[in-house]
């Protein structure tokens, strides 16, 4: 099975990092941390909003089901703890980078402000400390991604174990042939065209929830 991404849901891993020294005096401002765009609000509609159609049976005579896994770990509690799990890390690992980002910026600007009134001894000595805090900023950088991915490794380890024997469970119950893992957006197995009561997905959300 193609494996799948318990953040892919609700973040992306920052890409922000300190720009490296260029030489003794100025030096670039290191980029901030950007703030993800708020949700662009909803238009407003003169139509009272449709109610979903039910899901379509499964089909009595189909050999052959799929799954979403990325709807598994939107909807279920195990998928939605784990989504939880990740955005504390993220967040606590945003904060701190933040405040060596800020550090930087800071000295960046003093370095700036100062060039041309200190001796050239204070400039090259305050150039030599905002490398080293930009050097510090890369590896906490490098570590907080190293921190976040096996975070994830291990949360979908766990999802794996707990929802792998819940689908072959399923399979053996209806006598399928299959059940295909559909993954949207990730190169995974795509359906072109399909009975919507094919998909077990919210089935397998229903199963895990009730184990958990």
């Amino acid at each position: 099975m193609k494996r799948i991404s318990i953040a892919v849901v609700i973040i992306t891993l920052f890409a922000t990092g300190a720009a490296a020294a260029q030489g003794r005096g100025t030096t670039p401002a290191a980029p901030a941390p950007t703030a993800p765009k708020p949700a662009a609000p909803a238009l407003p509609t003169q139509e009272a909003a449709k109610p979903a159609p039910a899901p379509l049976p499964f089909p009595a005579d189909s050999k052959v089901g799929f799954v979403n896994m990325q709807t598994i770990v939107a909807e279920s509690k195990l998928g939605k703890a784990g989504q939880d799990e990740m955005k504390t890390l993220h967040d606590k690992n945003t904060a701190a980078l933040k405040v060596k980002n800020d550090a930087i910026v800071a000295l960046q600007q003093k370095i700036q402000s100062q060039t041309g009134v200190v001796a050239d001894a204070v400039l090259q000595q305050m150039g030599r400390q905002l490398e080293a805090l930009q050097r510090e900023f890369t590896v906490a950088q490098q570590n907080a991604q190293a921190d976040e991915q096996n975070k994830n490794d291990d949360l979908l380890t766990v999802f794996q174990e707990k929802v792998l024997p819940l689908i072959d469970a399923l399979r053996v119950e209806k006598n399928l042939w299959v059940i295909f893992a559909v993954q949207t957006g990730d190169g995974g197995l795509a359906v072109a065209s399909a009975n919507s009561g094919l998909d077990l997905s919210l089935e397998i959300v229903k199963r895990l929830d009730a184990a958990k």
